[in-house]
């Protein structure tokens, strides 16, 4: 960087001292070494006036004098200032009363009082007024003990009337040449301000103009982004944010002016609260990136999702003073995220499920194929037609039980493949119509069927699912019952709540382990090794509850017997 060559007169009256940054400062400590040099000149022109009008009785006087002004513009030089005009005020006041109560009168030595107080007022400033008010003050009252008393140190000198205009003319002199050299430096001091304020302005308007520019660039970079700003003090634990960020969670400009820390964590959801305490923490403390993802309470109570991120400002000592980020509304990135989670979960299980289903399919389908070839290798070589009669009937139970997995099958493909049909549905008649499709069934005569349905009652569904779901409830409560026992029943009961249509088939047949529950809806789960079906049926049940938005609930004892009570939805 290129520095400014001091002027001769810098050099001359204060050597190698740097230019004060004020400027009524530094133009102050040229004006006290100029005047200490100015001084010295006049004691010396003194001196020899009073020696060729022979007042030689204060040569002494000016001796001291050249002393103290010598002492002064070294003071000065050396950079003590304070000390330096002191020393030239006081010397000078101190002067000009010695040398006016020495003289006789008429020599108009006052009119020295006059430039003396106006360089105390300027050399002190503003700052120093009290101090040049009570220079004046002590200038006044050595004006008036010299022009009214006739107390002097010296022997006052009777001059001529020569050597009086003489010395009134130089009084005067000196007093106009002080008054006005003064008057010159304090107006050029002025002219310098001003110069300088005028220069500092028109910085000042480029500066000015240069920030409103910013500003509006930054103000547009805002409304250009979707991020909301926020600023926190450290050291006073105000947070401030801009209007985009109260925006983003439903405030209005005038709320959330320098909240705290604690008013922030107070908006974070409960799950998520002490992650963003140790995230913050970490960041502070280890200087670890501060990025997160987070829900935070907008105003009107909902929970959104944001992603958060800042950085910390640090002083000398390490020490946090100042964090500032942004906030970004992420909730549809989540809620996408979750989406395809959920998706990719239903295509895992629907994977698993296949792999699952073609396996124990093709093993199902194959057991019964390679039964029925035995059967048929069997009847070829007998000679016994009561064994070939016995071949043939196991072969038609085997077709049977094919035929009625191949059914589970198409039940199950149909309610992946096919959408909801809405239709008015007769419940009584459904279910009569299921009772008719059970006398094939081995010991269906035994049982007592009881219906109990809300009469006149229709419903808006899809007819055949709601169809499949009751014909295999109802074959499972014949296939678990217990015969044994003296009044084997299942009922079916079927009434309005609401807008729901509330089922229950009902058994005291078998019953169900506690232990298994929670299995009998999975697919090929069979509940006991006697268990003769596919599997699929209440697996069936529940893909197609869940397919009419409706609910399942399945009560049951072992021994005792069980009931299956659903609740579906009307479809509007």
């Amino acid at each position: 960087m290129k520095t400014e060559k001091p002027s001769l007169e810098h050099s001359l009256i204060l050597g190698n001292q740097s230019k004060d940054p004020l400027l009524g400062d530094y133009r102050r400590r040229l004006l006290v070494g100029e005047l200490s040099v100015l001084s010295l000149l006049f004691n010396i022109i003194y001196l020899f006036i009073d020696l060729f009008t022979g007042a030689n009785i204060i040569i002494v006087v000016y001796i001291i004098n050249i002393l103290l002004f010598s002492t002064t513009y070294y003071a000065n030089r050396i950079g003590k200032f304070e000390i330096a005009k002191i020393i030239l005020l006081y010397t000078v006041l101190i002067s000009v009363y010695l040398f006016g109560s020495n003289n006789l009168k008429n020599t108009e030595t006052y009119l020295l009082y006059l430039p003396l107080v106006l360089l105390a007022f300027e050399i002190n400033g503003y700052n120093g007024r009290y101090f040049s008010i009570a220079f004046s003050c002590l200038s006044l009252l050595l004006y008036f003990l010299d022009a009214y008393t006739n107390f002097s140190i010296f022997p006052q000198v009777n001059l001529s009337s020569s050597g009086l205009r003489l010395m009134s003319t130089i009084n005067f002199v000196f007093s106009l040449v002080g008054i006005v050299y003064i008057s010159y430096f304090m107006t050029k001091t002025y002219y310098l301000s001003e110069k300088n304020l005028i220069s500092r302005q028109i910085k000042l308007n480029k500066l000015t103009r240069d920030l409103r520019r910013s500003q509006q660039r930054y103000k547009l970079a805002m409304l250009g982004t979707n991020a909301g700003l926020w600023d926190w003090d450290l050291e006073s634990n105000k947070i401030y944010h801009g209007p985009k960020w109260k925006e983003m969670l439903g405030h209005n400009s005038s709320e959330f002016d320098n909240a705290d820390i604690e008013t922030i964590y107070s908006m974070v959801h409960p799950d998520d609260v002490e992650n963003v305490k140790q995230s913050v923490e970490n960041h502070l403390k280890n200087q670890e990136p501060f990025e997160l993802e987070y829900r935070i309470r907008k105003k009107n109570g909902k929970y959104e999702w944001f992603y958060d991120s800042g950085k910390a400002i640090f002083n000398n000592e390490g020490k946090p003073i100042r964090m500032v980020g942004s906030i970004i509304n992420v909730s549809k990135r989540k809620t996408a995220e979750e989406k395809i989670l959920r998706q990719k979960d239903l295509l895992e299980k629907a994977n698993a499920e296949l792999d699952r289903f073609v396996y124990i399919t093709s093993h199902d389908l194959k057991a019964p194929l390679l039964s029925i070839q035995g059967l048929i290798h069997l009847a070829e070589i007998s000679d016994d037609k009561s064994e070939v009669e016995m071949c043939l009937k196991m072969m038609m139970e085997r077709i049977k039980g094919l035929e009625n997995f191949i059914g589970d099958i198409i039940d199950y493909s149909r309610n992946v493949r096919v959408g909801l049909v809405k239709e008015e549905i007769d419940i009584e008649k459904m279910i009569g119509e299921i009772y008719n499709d059970l006398f094939y069934l081995e010991n269906v005569d035994k049982i007592d069927f009881k219906v109990e349905v809300d009469k006149g009652l229709t419903f808006n569904s899809d007819e055949k699912r709601v169809s499949v779901i009751l014909k295999n409830l109802i074959f499972n409560a014949v296939k678990y019952q217990n015969f044994n026992q003296k009044s084997p029943y299942i009922k079916v009961k079927a009434n309005e709540d609401g807008n729901c249509l509330l089922i229950s088939v009902e058994d005291n047949g078998e019953g169900i382990d506690p232990d298994i529950q929670d299995k009998v809806y999975d697919m090929f789960f069979r509940a006991s090794e006697k268990s003769s079906g596919s599997g699929l049926g209440l697996y069936i049940v529940k893909e197609m509850v869940s397919k009419l938005d409706g609910t399942i609930q399945l009560k049951s004892e072992p021994d005792k017997g069980s009931e299956f009570i659903m609740r579906l939805p009307s479809m509007a």
